[in-house]
């Protein structure tokens, strides 16, 4: 049975709608569904977790990257960062640790229609990942490794295109001193400029 989305409005208003996985076309322009992207970070290191997507994956088999998956319907942006963690790698992650990278809102991607918005979160964690304690098979290895390890997979065409993300919060992470970073809701309007706007070519809504 395919996943279940619901369809948001641009300012992240349920409409009452929901989308099946591979009907994203469908949407109208002012439809979207919601996608996040984890990064999660080894204090004691300095490295990431990537991982490395299964043979049988649609897109980018093989191809290496962070957590990442849609949202289900029900879900908040922030129970489905988690779920997809615990999900993809077997790790559990405190929800009170969240760091909002940023909100990305896109029509097209790549050439091809799929109406998003797509949130970036941010973690820190000594926790290994457990393979063993995945729910699904969608990760067939995992790795910690450094940015210019990252950058070097990266530029060899090992990794997902929006590997390239974390090039950009490295660059230019959230202050520490920030008082204003709220985790997201359904009801709210919001985003984090934790990077110069290059690095992230879409609509950033404050």
């Amino acid at each position: 049975m395919s996943e279940l989305w619901d369809v948001y409005t641009i300012d992240r208003k349920k409409n009452g709608k929901i989308c099946a996985r591979g009907e994203q076309e469908n949407l109208l322009n002012d439809e979207f569904h919601l996608w996040v992207m984890v990064w999660i970070k080894n204090p004691e290191t300095g490295k990431y977790l990537v991982s490395q997507r299964s043979a049988d994956k649609d897109t980018d088999p093989l191809k290496w990257e962070t957590v990442a998956g849609h949202s289900i319907a029900g879900d908040t942006s922030l129970d489905a960062a988690l779920r997809e963690v615990f999900e993809e790698v077997g790790i559990t992650l405190e929800r009170e640790k969240a760091t909002v990278l940023a909100t990305k809102v896109a029509l097209t991607c790549d050439g091809f229609r799929h109406n998003w918005i797509r949130d970036s979160y941010y973690f820190e964690t000594t926790e290994e990942p457990d393979l063993q304690r995945a729910t699904t098979n969608e990760v067939i290895q995992t790795r910690w490794l450094t940015v210019a390890e990252i950058r070097k997979m990266y530029d060899h065409g090992d990794c997902c295109l929006n590997m390239k993300d974390i090039f950009g919060f490295e660059d230019n992470p959230v202050p520490s001193n920030r008082c204003d970073v709220e985790l997201p809701s359904d009801d709210e309007i919001y985003a984090q400029i934790a990077f110069q706007e290059q690095f992230f070519s879409g609509v950033l809504i404050r």
